[in-house]
């Protein structure tokens, strides 16, 4: 386990060697006190990462991520729970964290191409009468195993709860969607319910195949509603906006959701209550222990850079030799070199030929 201090008091926490997690993937930071936190079985490929504030998370959990471009602003928090899929097609993903606002994905989630998701309108609207502000920026709670088609657009203030399917092409807005139901349009609203999906790729399937599939008798993907369990939304936000280190918010996401395996911690039905208090968790984080990772102490030192006439001398050196060397090959040197060793006698004393 590893803690990479970076500058301005940025670190990336990390249980594998960067060069094997983050796969011609980018992290950039231009604020400071973020906290990039990578989870032992993440896996990062044509991704890229920005903090363009101060006091950020980007968790990523046990999941591969294929073509994400995660854009963080001031004490934003962005989670990404366990074994999601991301599709590698198309275009991939943006995800646009603004004015102190969290997204948060949970485990199990198959999300498909081309989509984007904005916390921010991002621009001012103003009652004309009272003159305050009337489109806040909220936060964005998907549960687990939700199955996101192609080509879908989440607006501020949307909550999924588990096992739900969005349609491709949808634009979901700020609304509540109920566990196990099918919702698509634009605006996106519930159309089927009672139902469940399995993650199962039908395109190669022959026939035997199919007629395997035409029945599932499992309860695996059924989620039932709990008060006690309930990971409200509500309370999340209450308590990350006590939080102003992004320190203290690793700690919590990481006890509170990171290892928090409850089946129907974000199952959610029509008219059960919403705004509860959160479980009773165990602090885990506290155990961890990371080895600090300095980089600026492992740069190489080169020495100092030659002056420009020592640049020159040297590259004439290198092309015409030094001027030793040059007196030396001149004919007429190299002539009187041979009269004057044919004049010498066998004492050294030298004879002029004349």
């Amino acid at each position: 386990m590893f803690k990479t201090l970076m500058e301005n008091g940025n670190v990336i926490y990390h249980f594998n060697p960067l060069e094997q997690v983050l796969r011609d993937s980018k992290v950039a930071f231009s604020g400071s006190g973020n906290i990039l936190f990578l989870a032992p079985k993440s896996l990062l490929k044509n991704t890229n990462i920005h903090f363009y504030g101060n006091n950020a998370l980007v968790f990523i959990g046990d999941s591969t991520t294929t073509k994400e471009n995660i854009d963080v602003q001031h004490e934003s928090v962005c989670y990404i729970g366990n074994a999601n899929y991301f599709n590698p097609c198309g275009s991939g993903r943006w995800f646009c964290l603004s004015e102190r606002k969290n997204l948060i994905i949970g485990n199990a989630c198959l999300i498909s191409h081309t989509l984007w998701f904005r916390l921010a309108d991002p621009h001012l609207l103003y009652d004309s009468t009272s003159h305050l502000r009337i489109n806040p920026s909220k936060s964005i709670y998907l549960g687990d195993h939700i199955w996101i088609g192609q080509e879908v657009g989440f607006l501020k203030g949307a909550f999924v709860g588990s096992g739900a399917v969005i349609g491709a092409k949808s634009l979901v807005t700020a609304k509540k969607f109920a566990s196990n139901t099918i919702n698509a349009g634009n605006p996106c609203k519930e159309i089927k319910n009672n139902i469940f999906w399995s993650g199962e790729c039908a395109h190669s399937w022959k026939q035997e195949q199919t007629q395997k599939y035409q029945k599932m008798p499992k309860n695996d993907f059924k989620y039932s509603y709990s008060r006690e369990r309930f990971l409200s939304p509500l309370a999340i936000e209450a308590k990350l906006e006590s939080l102003k280190s992004a320190l203290e918010k690793l700690e919590f996401v990481y006890d509170v959701l990171y290892c928090n395996a409850d089946k129907n911690r974000f199952a959610y039905q029509k008219d059960c209550a919403f705004d509860v208090s959160l479980p009773h968790f165990l602090k885990q984080f506290y155990k961890l222990n990371f080895q600090s990772i300095n980089p600026t102490n492992n740069k190489e030192e080169y020495p100092p850079k030659a002056s420009l006439y020592d640049r020159i001398a040297n590259l004439e050196s290198a092309l015409f030799g030094t001027a030793k060397s040059r007196i030396q090959n001149h004919l007429a040197y190299k002539i009187g070199q041979i009269l004057t060793k044919d004049s010498k006698s066998f004492s050294g004393i030298l004879k002029m030929p004349f």
